[in-house]
């Protein structure tokens, strides 16, 4: 495992969700933010914006930027990826894509194709113009080479 030596493993599968797009089900084009836990089982073609877990599941894939508190990828995610905490990539799981994170566990078996930063909890940004990510920033407005999530 990369990142924090005290990094708080959460067992994805004891998370409570708030909201589920359940398998079979593609969303496409759009923007998904708020607060809560989120479960994607389905097709998601858009961004995620969200302040709580994310949780892409075996059937779950994702085309677009995201940006939670943790992400656990089990299935797909094509776009970068900006968690304060940590991003785990599980044995089938693949993200093909920046990341940018607190901490990092991927599983053997795992794919990640991308560049990643990590280090003390980051509180990254995404910020895009007409979809297309233009840069990482902190919240404290300290920005991320921005070169190297391109």
């Amino acid at each position: 495992m990369f990142g924090q030596k005290n990094a708080k493993i959460i067992n994805a599968a004891e998370v409570t969700t708030a909201t589920t797009i359940a398998e079979g089900l593609t969303v496409k084009d759009n923007v998904l933010c708020g607060s809560g836990d989120v479960t994607i089982s389905g097709v998601f073609f858009g961004h995620v914006d969200i302040d709580g877990f994310l949780i892409i599941a075996d059937s779950g894939s994702i085309r677009g930027d995201v940006r939670a508190e943790s992400a656990y990828v089990y299935g797909e995610v094509e776009g970068n990826v900006s968690v304060s905490g940590q991003a785990h990539i599980y044995s089938h799981g693949r993200i093909y894509g920046n990341i940018v994170c607190g901490s990092l566990s991927v599983n053997e078996g795992a794919t990640f194709r991308g560049q990643c930063e990590m280090g003390e909890r980051q509180n990254a940004n995404v910020l895009r113009e007409n979809g297309k990510l233009l840069k990482m920033q902190n919240r404290d407005d300290s920005e991320y080479d921005s070169e190297a999530i391109q």
